[in-house]
């Protein structure tokens, strides 16, 4: 009697953890992709490559200097949330 439940809890067990993998689709995480850039202490302030804001600072008028050009990027939240970039699907996704 016990063999038979035995038997029985296997199987339901591995039945159910086949279901879940086969339901479960890879996520595109922004740690495995070739785009990242990352945080000097944590993946959480990480930044995407992907996406580079080019910004102009203009200090002429208070020290005479040409404007200068600096490149930022995105922070990997802001481009998982905003659909035109990655959105939480990872459109832009490429792995390393």
């Amino acid at each position: 009697m016990l063999w038979i439940l035995y038997l029985l809890t296997t199987r339901i067990t591995a039945l159910s953890i086949t279901k879940q993998s086969q339901s479960s689709k890879p996520v595109n995480l922004c740690i495995h992709c070739k785009h990242i850039r990352r945080g000097l202490y944590d993946t959480k302030y990480a930044k995407c490559g992907k996406f580079p804001e080019i910004k102009e600072e203009d200090d002429s008028c208070i020290d005479g200097r040409k404007p200068i050009q600096t490149t930022d990027y995105a922070y990997c939240v802001h481009a998982r949330k905003d659909e035109s970039r990655c959105g939480l699907k990872g459109k832009q996704f490429e792995p390393m």
